[in-house]
């Protein structure tokens, strides 16, 4: 029977070379507040340390644990043959303090991957797809080669189109009303309107407006009885920006944004949880999305890093000679799922999604004959370049820090050397047609969506002007002379065709005389007749009104209330124009600081410096007990030795009982007692004042819990609601 060696004294016994690896692996587990050996040894085995190692793992090193976890239930010492597994995935396993030699031919592992893994019969009915998934085919025989000009049109033209994607859905939102719903965002056919505007897909008109709203450029403003979402002030200034500049913040917003468009396409959360456009930027959605593994860094992010690494390492041979290698879609989902299989974010449809996302964006492309491939661009290889480096530096364990993420100061440098120039001016035909022969700067973007409609996209634009838009500009509150002045400023002609000032001409002359001011709010006519027959009609008691002068009245309902009275009664308005207008702006909003965190972890200066203190300490007799009383039955459990407790009952009473703890998990203990150890029982840890090991005569550790235990007792999200498997035939103690 092999000897039940517990973590402690394998760490101890470790040379040199392999505890130094350890350390490297765990940079987690070496920080200042575990100054021995035992400390860091009982910090590894506890629930959030184990996690962390487990989120590390590729499949293959999950699966080996799993099936010792498994194992576990029935016997602590599992066989090698058990494992199943290829000598370089267990010494990872041991590297990571995942798993351990206890004697020659069998192996531990922690008792926290019991409750952390699916190991009871009724999980394992139902496992998970990585348990039984396997390698993915090598993509060198399935790559396509993408032509360098294609790549570098593709980035040159997607980069351009982000930019002005972006700031084109923020004004959309000034030319169509959109209103915040009760639920925070906005509604399902406010961004189907939204999405016809930017002449998008439904899906990348949903990206563009999260991205938009992530920067900060839209926020909620108008009334309290009528909340809106506007552009922020914080727009204004972008778009005096370099496009660079504002490309290079839009992709950090990218990387680095935690609302993945499937749920917002859905219209729900992995967890069911309803959520609609725009409803996680205004601050009223911050559950968690996705259920399954707990997870040490935001999923989202974590997905989008490891899309770009795993593509630049599957065609890393190309890049380095200049080329781009397109992999296949599903092969590219297969490797990334094989790499991180416990990543939340990580399914088919979410990862389907970021590489159209990334794509958008510039930093993928495709062969002109297979869109369901992509390679990385130039871009993209820059930054896949950049957060491999930011994640080697930060020495995350699981291969992600979200601290980390940052765009390359070489990223705007080549988008300012790609983008072609922007066009300042127009030009206007007289088929009531403007036409744009490249990207329009965002101004006068802006000001000829106010007049026209967009009617074609590609290397130009084409604007349409129609009754309707003309109309629309006017009741704004333009008049025909601003109109007019405001094309001749984006033209650069002094005269325009003779049908497009016909067009305004006459759509001004029809809409009327009557002007609606606000202040709560106010009529002017041209004709006093006008004025006596709106005082005259029943339709219009509602708004109040009372005359001021011949052609002036006043209403006590505000200025969009009146409008709609006049409508209805069949009066057309016009806006009362102000002096100096102003487009409506929401004040930007409240955004969480960003996270500071705090660390103890050992720097890298000092590391070796700390393993030596370590090594040093190292021999202390093994019966001292850990810190913790978590820690002294974890280390209990491990050797197969008994420890007294003191424990409180439900009513308070205290009471000293002997145990042999089997298994430290979720926030229980599971144990066994009595003469022959034939009773079994389940303690919640928070239930524990005290623990020593059996027959010192002392009182026991009496240190608040470690910290992955919950102070209730009560397992976290996801574990075994007892600590224990289905079949177990103890009982709560019931003291």
């Amino acid at each position: 029977m092999a000897t039940l060696t517990s973590f402690a004294a394998w760490l101890r016994e470790l040379p040199d070379a392999d505890f130094a690896a350890f350390a490297r692996a765990r940079r987690d587990l070496m920080r200042t507040d575990l100054p021995r050996l035992r400390d860091v040894a009982a910090a590894a085995g506890s629930r959030s340390a184990v996690a962390t190692g487990l989120e590390s793992l590729d499949t293959a090193a999950l699966q080996a644990v799993h099936r010792a976890a498994c194992a576990t239930r029935v016997d602590p010492a599992v066989p090698a043959a058990t494992l199943a597994a290829a000598p370089e995935v267990v010494e990872t396993l041991q590297t990571r303090g995942l798993l351990w030699p206890v004697g020659e031919d069998a192996y531990r592992t922690h008792a926290e991957t019991m409750s952390l893994l699916p190991t009871s019969a009724a999980e394992l009915r139902t496992p998970p797809d990585w348990a039984s998934a396997t390698a993915p085919a090598d993509p060198g025989s399935c790559t396509r080669p993408v032509a360098a000009a294609i790549a570098a049109n593709a980035e040159t033209a997607a980069a351009s189109a982000t930019v002005s994607g972006v700031l084109s859905a923020v004004d959309a939102f000034t030319s169509h009303e959109v209103s915040q719903l009760t639920s925070g965002g906005a509604g399902k056919r406010d961004m189907q309107v939204i999405a016809r505007a930017l002449g998008v897909s439904f899906a990348d008109a949903v990206m563009l407006t999260e991205l938009a709203a992530a920067a900060g450029l839209l926020g909620i403003g108008g009334t309290e009885l009528d909340p809106r979402w506007l552009p922020t002030t914080a727009f204004d200034t972008v778009l005096a920006a370099e496009r660079s500049e504002v490309y290079a913040m839009l992709l950090q917003t990218w990387l680095t944004g935690a609302v993945d468009t499937t749920h917002v396409l859905a219209g729900r959360t992995e967890r069911g949880d309803r959520l609609q456009s725009l409803a996680a930027s205004a601050g009223l959605h911050r559950k968690a999305a996705y259920a399954g593994f707990p997870q040490s860094q935001p999923p989202l992010p974590h997905a989008r890093c490891a899309l770009l690494l795993t593509l630049a390492d599957l065609t890393a041979a190309a890049d380095e000679a200049g080329a781009h290698l397109a992999v296949p879609d599903a092969l590219l989902i297969a490797h990334i799922q094989w790499r991180h299989p416990l990543l939340a974010a990580a399914g088919t449809t979410t990862l389907t999604r970021l590489i159209e996302e990334a794509a958008l964006l510039g930093l993928l492309c495709t062969p002109l004959a297979d869109g369901r491939a992509h390679a990385l661009t130039a871009l993209g290889r820059m930054l896949a370049a950049h957060l491999a480096e930011a994640m080697d530096a930060a020495r995350a364990v699981t291969g992600f820090d979200i601290t980390a993420v940052s765009v390359p100061e070489s990223i705007p440098a080549r988008v300012d050397g790609i983008l072609p120039q922007l066009q300042t001016q127009v030009v206007v035909q007289s088929d009531l047609t403007a036409i744009a022969t490249g990207p329009l700067a965002p101004q006068i973007h802006a000001a000829l969506t106010e007049l026209a409609e967009v009617d074609t996209r590609g290397q130009g634009t084409v604007y349409r002007f129609t009754e309707t838009t003309i109309a629309d500009a006017l009741k704004s509150g333009l008049r025909a002379d601003d109109i007019t002045a405001r094309l001749r400023e984006v033209t650069g002609q002094d005269t325009l065709p003779q049908p497009l000032e016909f067009l305004i001409t006459e759509t001004a002359g029809r809409l009327g005389r009557i002007q609606i001011a606000a202040a709560r709010s106010v009529i002017v006519v041209d004709d006093e007749a006008e004025l006596a027959a709106m005082l005259a009609d029943s339709a219009l008691v509602p708004a109040g009104l009372t005359r001021l002068s011949a052609t002036v009245a006043v209403s006590n309902v505000s200025r969009e209330r009146l409008a709609m009275l006049l409508d209805a009664a069949e009066y057309q308005t016009m806006a009362a124009a102000p002096e100096n207008p102003a487009p409506p702006r929401a004040a930007s909003l409240a955004r969480r600081p960003a996270t500071t965190r705090r660390t103890t972890r050992v720097p890298d200066s000092r590391l070796a410096s700390y393993i030596a203190s370590l090594r040093t300490g190292s021999e202390e007799p093994e019966t001292d007990s850990p810190s913790t009383i978590a820690d002294v039955l974890r280390e209990a459990a491990a050797t197969g030795t008994e420890v007294d407790l003191t424990v409180v009952g439900r009513e308070g009473s205290q009471r000293q009982v002997r145990i042999a703890p089997v298994q430290v998990a979720g926030g229980r203990v599971r144990a066994r007692t009595g003469p022959a150890r034939d009773t079994e029982l389940t303690f919640g840890l928070a239930r524990i004042i005290s623990a020593a090991p059996a027959g010192t005569g002392g009182v026991g550790t009496t240190p608040a819990p470690a910290s992955d235990t919950p102070a209730s007792g009560t397992p976290t999200s996801g574990t075994d609601s007892e600590g224990t498997d289905s079949e177990d035939t103890g009982s709560e103690d019931s003291l």
